[in-house]
């Protein structure tokens, strides 16, 4: 898998959200048994998130990404919950009752998707979620993520306590005390970019300026998809998920903007932070490639620039690898997992000035 470096991804979380009130306005009735009475119960408050192998700042989360939660009991019909995210905190829903005994299931993600559920033996033991309208790719903080352990507190402070996976139980509490903290799964895999050194001699002729960085795949069909992921209590929470793209009979292109500065920087000015990282459905590693958009200058006298160009490096050779004992393609990266890739120049250039430069991006394995 030529050398690459696996970074373990894993990603867990933990979410706090505000208030809001909900106002129910009805007909007026001199029956009093008629009257609509307020619902009972308090509404949750998901407070900090987790995820594990890596550092993560709340505030990074896209605005109005969600949180579809459900509320589950043995007892009842389990309800459904939204928390959208309006940094710097989560709005409040999910109505509860103190005392009642709950199992907390849902999925982060920053796109528009819909869920549904379904219980295994009852929803104490698990249950599996499917998640429809995902899109392929998505940048960091956008990514879906699946909730795989619930933790309560009273006031939000989680003090030397951790977030177990496993755990989806809550235990209702009394009303302003019920703070949740929820530890997070990725679903996807990423891969991140960095760049190699120009060849020194070229660098004495040359400046190569990035100016967009892309990921791109190519679908056969309707670029969103679904995913079942089942899920139960216990240490290793999370069981095989399946992948599949909605219906439809045309292909189409997916892509997400790593990186856009329209003046361009040099390789030697990019630094950490300047590109983002890219997620994607472990699926679709085979499908994968990066397109690069830069310009050529001459290092004239005068500089000037000689081209704008565009390289595309497909990356299933990277990404994928063939089983040898089923002689079949797999991912090089599961879920939760990153890989780092050097983005290189392969230049071809001629001394003739007026022709033009062979110069290309290529892609190796960090």
């Amino acid at each position: 898998m030529t050398g690459a470096k696996n970074i373990l991804y894993g990603w867990m979380a933990t979410l706090m959200l505000g208030c809001c009130t909900l106002f129910v306005v009805s007909c007026s009735s001199d029956d009093p048994e008629q009257e609509q009475k307020p619902e009972q119960g308090d509404r949750l408050q998901l407070v900090s998130f987790t995820r594990s192998g890596d550092d993560f700042d709340q505030a990074s989360i896209k605005n109005d990404s969600r949180i579809r939660m459900f509320i589950t009991s043995n007892e009842e019909e389990p309800k459904q919950a939204t928390f959208i995210w309006n940094n710097p905190s989560w709005s409040k829903d999910g109505k509860i009752k103190e005392n009642a005994d709950y199992y907390l299931y849902g999925v982060l993600s920053g796109d528009d998707i819909t869920t549904n559920i379904t219980p295994s033996t009852n929803y104490s033991s698990g249950a599996t979620l499917t998640v429809s309208n995902l899109s392929p790719l998505a940048l960091e903080g956008q990514d879906p993520c699946v909730i795989v352990g619930v933790k309560g507190t009273l006031d939000g402070n989680l003090g030397e306590s951790v977030v177990e996976r496993g755990k989806f139980y809550y235990k209702g509490q009394s009303k302003d005390h019920n703070y949740v903290h929820l530890l997070l799964d990725r679903l996807y895999s990423a891969v991140t970019f960095q760049f190699g050194p120009l060849d020194a001699e070229y660098a004495s002729l040359r400046t190569i300026k990035l100016t967009k960085l892309q990921l791109k795949v190519n679908l056969s069909s309707d670029s969103k998809l679904n995913m079942t992921v089942p899920l139960t209590a216990g240490s290793s929470p999370v069981g095989t998920i399946t992948t599949s793209t909605q219906s439809g009979s045309s292909s189409s292109e997916c892509t997400i903007t790593l990186f856009e500065d329209a003046d361009g920087k040099e390789f030697s000015e990019i630094v950490d932070g300047d590109i983002q990282v890219g997620c994607f459905a472990p699926g679709y590693a085979s499908d994968l490639s990066v397109v690069s958009y830069y310009d050529v200058y001459d290092k004239g006298a005068t500089p000037y620039k000689l081209s704008s160009r565009t390289a595309e490096n497909a990356l299933g050779g990277i990404l994928t690898y063939t089983d040898p004992q089923t002689n079949t393609q797999k991912p090089t990266l599961t879920r939760g997992e990153k890989l780092t890739l050097t983005l290189t120049v392969n230049p071809s250039y001629l001394y003739q000035l007026s022709d033009p430069d062979a110069t290309t991006i290529k892609i190796s394995a960090n």
